[in-house]
């Protein structure tokens, strides 16, 4: 800033009362020089003011600059050119950014605001349920097995098994040449369901029978009629006939077949039978006395190996009747059980855990202590008894491995090795 200035002319002279007191003691000249001075003091010293404005203003003008640029640091706008200066765009961050363009409020600088860009926010999506499987089995492992089927009955009283056979004199190895695979896994268990008897019931059948006699109940089921010529004993599991001798010759006997059918038509007529009568077979003929012994047992189930149920009937040449034990259900009640597997059936077979079945007429002489060799060749399944006649008895399953035997060069010779099958079961009996 200056300030110009010019000397006033002199003006005409005025009296001494109207000018200040101090102007009669400066000389013209003096007193220019004085105001002058005065005029130039005054201009330095709003000169130096201004340079301190100056000064202010350039550094508050650095302090902004100081501002703008920490906060460029943590945010980079993008650069827009304005009409006094041309800014260098920054790289965008590696976070998504909208910069919205700015109306700027000054010709010659603008603000630029950062919006982050908005995430939308995912609309949840029902998902169908994927069904779930059970894990595949590795391949190296087999799958797990379903444990056996327990039937109706629960758990199993023992099996009955035959014993004294000639094999318990012999040393036998086997062989198998059949697949395991054809043994059953499966069989059913049957309930003997025993009949009831009444005295009218005995009544009757000891009239049929030709006992001519009362009845006498003896309590618990059991009933006795007793005459001159026969008798007859009944309880709830056995049924006991007997014909006393004639004095009679005994007559020839026919053969086995004509017997077997002599034997069944005598226990079906006197209806001595519930269930249906099976094959019978000759267990012993005695052509001196004219007599022989038959055994019949039930139809079904085919194949049992035990003593009960069956009948025992004595039949003479001619056709007569002399005495019989029968032991025969009125019904049987089935339900289907799980079989053992068939290794643990056959590794018991082979072991000693089973019934080796050889007729010692089949066997060379002399056959004790011998050595032989065994090949089954087929497997099956048959029936034996279990349980107690005073409570719950079953006809269970066992199962059979038949095939022949090599005995001291001696071959062909029949073989059936039985063993308890039901996995449901105590340990055997017998």
């Amino acid at each position: 800033m200056s300030t110009r200035w010019t000397p006033e002319a002199p003006r005409a002279q005025q009296a001494e009362s109207s000018q200040p007191k101090w102007k009669k003691y400066l000389l013209p000249g003096a007193g220019a020089a004085a105001l002058l001075l005065v005029v130039i003091v005054v201009v330095a010293i709003m000169a130096a003011s201004d340079d301190e404005h100056d000064d202010d203003n350039d550094e508050t003008d650095d302090i902004e600059l100081a501002l703008d640029a920490e906060a460029s640091e943590t945010r980079t706008p993008e650069a827009e050119a304005t009409e006094e200066e041309d800014l260098t765009p920054t790289p965008e961050p590696t976070i998504e950014m909208t910069t919205p363009t700015p109306e700027p409020d000054d010709a010659a600088e603008s603000e630029l605001v950062m919006i982050p860009t908005p995430t939308p926010t995912p609309i949840p999506v029902a998902e169908e349920p994927v069904p779930t499987e059970p894990p595949a089995p590795a391949p190296d492992q087999p799958a797990p097995e379903a444990p056996p089927v327990t039937g109706d009955f629960g758990e199993l009283p023992p099996a009955d098994m035959p014993s004294g056979s000639a094999a318990d004199s012999i040393s036998l190895s086997f062989n198998l040449d059949m697949s395991l695979q054809s043994m059953p896994g499966q069989a059913s268990v049957y309930q003997i369901n025993r009949r009831q008897w009444t005295a009218s019931d005995v009544q009757s059948m000891a009239s049929r029978l030709g006992v001519n006699a009362d009845v006498v109940d003896q309590g618990g089921g059991s009933f006795r009629a007793e005459g001159s010529s026969a008798s007859v004993y009944v309880s709830p599991t056995t049924i006991q006939f007997v014909r006393s001798s004639s004095g009679d010759s005994e007559p020839s006997l026919p053969g086995n077949d004509q017997l077997v059918q002599t034997a069944r038509s005598w226990l079906v007529d006197n209806g001595l039978t519930g269930t249906g009568v099976g094959s019978g077979q000759v267990l012993d003929r005695d052509e001196s006395t004219g007599r022989a012994f038959v055994q019949l047992k039930p139809a079904e189930p085919s194949r049992i190996i035990s003593g009960t149920p069956s009948a025992g009937v004595t039949v003479r040449g001619d056709g007569v009747i002399t005495e019989a034990t029968i032991t025969w259900p009125q019904s049987l009640s089935g339900s289907t059980y799980g079989l053992r597997s068939a290794d643990n059936l056959w590794a018991d077979a082979t072991q000693g855990r089973g019934f080796v079945d050889i007729r010692a007429s089949d066997l060379p002489g002399n056959f004790q202590g011998a050595s032989g060799t065994v090949s089954i060749t087929s497997g099956g399944i048959a029936y034996t008894i279990a349980g107690s006649s005073q409570g719950s008895q079953y006809l269970v399953p066992v199962a059979v491995f038949s095939g022949t035997a090599t005995v001291n060069g001696t071959g062909g010779i029949p073989v059936n090795i039985y063993v308890p099958a039901a996995a449901a079961q105590a340990g055997p009996r017998g």
